[in-house]
């Protein structure tokens, strides 16, 4: 405010007392803008308008008063403005951290959602891969059992061939001993297992808005779609 008010002129007079008269100042030249003295409008100020200061300032006093209404007014403006400024800047404030805790919230639980389904596909899959993994062990224990019977009728065999005459009492036995055998082997699965690739469906556990079964990824993109749908009317 002190570097306003020095851009303003000084309003108080520089002398009170004529230095030319020793009289006092007071009549108001219009024309030269200063104060004078009654002998000064005799002769240095004799065609020049002036008025007594007692006459002319009060109309001057109330010219400026009018001259400044505008400006109080538009002051008045101004701070209602600024008061509603304010006050939406502190409701912008609360709308903000509404809208973070908001998106905190949807966030998180969609994060406990995709940690449910994560637990939940894995506990799945687990249960399937145990299944398959069943059926590798039962195929691998018939193999065992199939290797096992060969092996010793072909060691049987091997050992009576080794003597002729044992060999030529029992060879018709050992004939049909080998034919059953291969008649068996024509019924055993020597297949190798074959294992579907494991597909693993679970539930959206989220019940708003309800949705039925579908794949994994499926649901994914369904619910992150949903999830940014509902963040996009929460900015508008």
């Amino acid at each position: 405010r002190k570097n306003s008010e020095e851009n303003f002129p000084n309003p108080q007079p520089e002398q009170v007392v004529c230095k030319a008269h020793q009289e006092l100042l007071k009549i108001y030249c219009f024309e030269c803008n200063k104060l004078i003295c009654r002998d000064c409008t005799v002769k240095d100020h004799k065609d020049d308008a002036f008025e007594f200061v007692s006459k002319c300032a009060p109309q001057v006093r109330l010219g400026l008063q009018e001259s400044l209404r505008p400006l109080q007014n538009t002051r008045a403006q101004i701070r209602t403005v600024q008061k509603q400024l304010e006050q939406e800047k502190n409701e912008f404030i609360a709308q903000k951290t509404h809208l973070e805790n908001a998106i905190n919230r949807s966030f998180d639980e969609m994060v406990r959602i995709v940690e449910q389904c994560r637990l939940q596909m894995l506990t799945t899959s687990y249960k399937r891969f145990e299944e398959r993994a069943s059926a590798f062990t039962a195929q691998e224990k018939c193999l065992g059992v199939y290797d096992t019977e060969i092996q010793s009728l072909v060691e049987f065999v091997e050992h009576c061939t080794e003597r002729d005459e044992e060999m030529l009492l029992i060879h018709k036995e050992l004939r049909h001993k080998i034919e059953e055998l291969r008649h068996e082997c024509d019924t055993w699965d020597l297949d190798p297992a074959v294992i579907p690739n494991i597909d693993v469906v679970i539930a959206c556990p989220d019940e708003n808005p309800p949705c039925v079964e579908q794949k994994a990824q499926g649901w994914k993109e369904q619910k992150l779609k949903h999830a940014l749908t509902w963040l996009s009317t929460q900015f508008t």
